[in-house]
């Protein structure tokens, strides 16, 4: 039981871990959107001037420029969308192990509890005491098991 304990907590950190390669990602693509949104600006800027100067070169070159940077600018947005749906649905994991982590804890404090409680009795083992004790045993073997799919 307590095998199965640590093993959901490496599930926890490889959760956490992953958790934090996507708000990296997200935080990489939303200051790489923000940088292009800035660029994006500028140009405009030196657009209007270039054309008030009547350097059509330098207007068309800032133009195709801006263009590029309107292509990658919805990408840019679906991939801070799409960690940002990760993340909760990371966080959402975490949470889920931690509780089922508690919860086989709780159950094998309930166990060792129950073990301290049958063990003066020792002489006296009775099928039910057994018997509950192997559905305790069964119940978190199989909680586990969920855990693990």
């Amino acid at each position: 039981m307590e095998e199965a304990i640590r093993e959901i907590e490496g599930a926890i950190d490889e959760v956490r871990a992953e958790l934090g390669r996507v708000a990296a990602k997200k935080h990489l693509a939303s200051s790489r959107l923000m940088e292009e949104s800035r660029k994006h600006e500028d140009l405009g800027e030196q657009i209007e001037i270039a054309v008030a100067q009547e350097r059509e070169d330098l207007a068309e070159a800032g133009i195709s420029k801006q263009l590029d940077i309107e292509a990658q600018i919805p990408v840019l947005e679906a991939t801070v969308a799409e960690c940002g749906a990760q993340e909760t649905e990371l966080e959402g994991y975490i949470r889920a192990l931690q509780a089922k982590s508690r919860e086989m804890r709780e159950e094998l404090r309930q166990y060792r509890d129950f073990r301290v409680q049958t063990i003066p009795s020792a002489g006296d083992t009775s099928g039910d005491a057994r018997s509950d004790m192997q559905q305790r045993v069964d119940k978190a073997g199989s909680a586990f098991d969920r855990v693990i799919e």
